[in-house]
């Protein structure tokens, strides 16, 4: 009986400690220069629009944003051990699309070329090996 009692035990903790593993995150700060103007999807037509050409006028129009960055530095924001380094310690080309629904994004449709930017990534470390990009 005791024996039966240990395995019971043991298959509870074993089964709590397996769901209860949590996903591994690390944040980096990127920081570059756009190497284009920010290209503005909007829901109003169904091609992007370079800003300055018809630019739509209220946020709810913006769907999302199209960057193309020239990454110079990275490091540690926040909660992170390792994947902030620069890839062979050198600058790279970054292109990425941001949701307008992020709060901060509108402040993109006055960026242009040239503009120095930051990003956070966010690479989260689980069975899927997630990445996002979001505004500080």
């Amino acid at each position: 009986m005791k024996n039966k009692i240990r395995l019971l035990v043991l298959f509870i903790i074993f089964s709590f400690c397996t769901c209860c593993f949590a996903s591994y995150e690390n944040r980096c700060l990127l920081t570059g220069k756009l190497l284009e103007d920010p290209i503005i999807a909007s829901s109003s037509s169904d091609h992007s629009k370079v800003i300055g050409e018809s630019t739509p006028t209220s946020p709810q129009k913006i769907k999302n944003f199209q960057l193309k960055i020239w990454v110079t530095e990275s490091e540690i924001a926040g909660r992170a051990d390792s994947g902030c380094q620069l890839t062979n310690n050198q600058p790279y080309e970054l292109s990425v699309t941001l949701p307008a629904t992020l709060i901060n994004a509108y402040k993109l449709t006055k960026a242009t070329k040239d503009h120095s930017i930051s990003l956070l990534h966010t690479i989260i470390e689980d069975d899927d090996h997630n990445e996002q990009y979001t505004l500080p």
